[in-house]
This record gives structure tokens, C-alpha cells and sequence, in this order.
């Protein structure tokens, strides 16, 4: 096999789980509402808190999931991938069809705790898998080509997956898109298993935070907010806003 073509079929292998990722994620914010409202009969501002609650809470649960991820040895982006697809389908199945006994009117309440418990779930299953899928393109380049090579490969299959998803969305299409994430998440496991975990990137002990109370692990959350707030990192975040 021609080294340039290996070269190109793995980093479209890593690049993957992005598309199950998007494909995942749009519908979660796009065909929730009018899918618990207007199919099952829930308030819509109700579906609209619990929607809004679970974006809150990542502002919480991501920056844990990266410390977490900072201290996973060896294979660690494998490590947190692999569990957070499988989880990431469940959750997303579960979300798109929920049990019929609950679908009653006077099960309503009921209802809305399972549309709460599955967003929950798929959100951060999702956050989890996208901090492990982006951060692993570092690794597994060992130089800025192979990096732009995978990057470009992973943010290409996730353009792809937003068109598919908003596609089948748009018709409410919740079968598909259930076989679709639930099909493309299986090959994506399985090619997860086979890819080598890349060159080390272990943070040197230094830089790796340590075990620490809750309290110290706050007050470093607190001055990780604060650097991200810096002068320097502002325009970056005014372009993520634009985007």
C-alpha cells in the first residue's frame, strides 16, 4: 500500500467518530423541542429549560472532563472515547424513542425526567468524546502536516454529519437518524480499537494536576476561567461566538 494513501486512510479513520459526533449533537438542540412538544405533548418552555439547564451544567462538567482526561494514563484518548460513543448511542437512542408506557398524558412529568436524564447523558457523553477526538489529533501528528492532515479529515466528517443530520431533522426522520448514529458508532468503535493511540503526550509531572480536595480543585477551575478570560484569548472567543 502506497504510503501516501495509508497516510490519508488514517487520518480519515480518526476523523470517524466526528461525523457520529455531529450527527449526534445537531438533533439534540434541533429536533428535541418540536419532537417532545409537538409528537409527545410536552409544554415546549418546559423542553426548553431542561435544554437549557444541560448547556449550563457544561460549562461545569467540561472542564472536569478535561482535568480527568489530563490524568488518564497511556491510551488515554482511546480511553475516554471508546465508553463515551457507546454511551453517546445509547443516550441518543434513548432520547429519540422514548418508552412508549410514558408517551400517556398523565405520564407527562415522568416524560419530562426521561427527556431530562437522556440530554444529559448525550450531552456529556458528546463533550466527552469531542474533548478526547480533538485533543488526540495533537498526539497522533507528529508533525504540523500529519496534524493538518487529521484535523482537516476530522473537521471534514463533521461538516458531513451536520449535512446528513440537518437533512433528516429537518423531516423528522428520527428512525434514521437513530440506525444512522447507532450504525456509524459501531464502525467508529471498532475502528478505535484498531487505531495505535500515537506518540506520547503525557504532561510532564509538573504540569499534571495532582490529587486535590474539592476546594483546590474549585479554586483551580476558578483560575482556569480567569486565564481563559485573558486579554489574549478574547478575540478567539468573539470568533467561536460569531461562529
Amino acid at each position: 500500500m502506497p504510503r501516501g494513501f495509508k497516510l490519508q486512510l488514517d487520518a480519515a479513520l480518526y476523523g470517524l467518530p466526528g461525523f457520529v459526533l455531529a450527527f449526534a449533537a445537531l438533533p439534540l438542540y434541533l429536533l428535541t423541542p418540536s419532537l417532545y412538544s409537538n409528537s409527545f405533548g410536552l409544554p415546549l418552555a418546559a423542553v426548553g429549560l431542561v435544554l437549557m439547564a444541560c448547556r449550563l451544567t457544561d460549562a461545569i462538567t467540561d472542564p472536569l472532563v478535561g482535568r480527568l482526561l489530563d490524568q488518564t494514563q497511556g491510551a488515554r484518548f482511546q480511553r475516554w472515547m471508546i465508553p463515551s460513543l457507546a454511551l453517546l448511542m445509547l443516550g441518543f437512542a434513548g432520547l429519540m424513542n422514548p418508552p412508549k408506557v410514558l408517551l400517556t398524558s398523565d405520564m407527562q412529568p415522568a416524560l419530562l425526567g426521561w427527556l431530562a436524564v437522556t440530554v444529559v447523558i448525550v450531552s456529556l457523553a458528546n463533550s466527552a468524546a469531542q474533548l478526547a477526538h480533538q485533543s488526540w489529533a495533537i498526539s497522533r501528528g507528529k508533525s504540523l502536516r500529519q496534524q493538518a492532515r487529521l484535523i482537516g479529515w476530522r473537521e471534514g466528517l463533521t461538516l458531513l454529519g451536520v449535512m446528513v443530520a440537518s437533512v433528516l431533522a429537518a423531516q423528522a426522520l428520527v428512525l434514521p437518524m437513530t440506525i444512522g448514529v447507532i450504525g456509524v458508532g459501531l464502525v467508529a468503535l471498532l475502528v478505535l480499537t484498531r487505531l495505535r493511540p500515537g506518540h506520547s503526550l503525557a504532561v510532564s509531572e509538573a504540569a499534571r494536576p495532582t490529587a486535590s480536595t474539592f476546594r483546590n480543585w474549585l479554586g483551580q477551575l476558578v483560575l482556569g476561567y480567569r486565564q481563559v478570560f485573558h486579554r489574549r484569548y478574547k478575540q478567539l472567543l468573539l470568533a467561536l461566538g460569531i461562529n
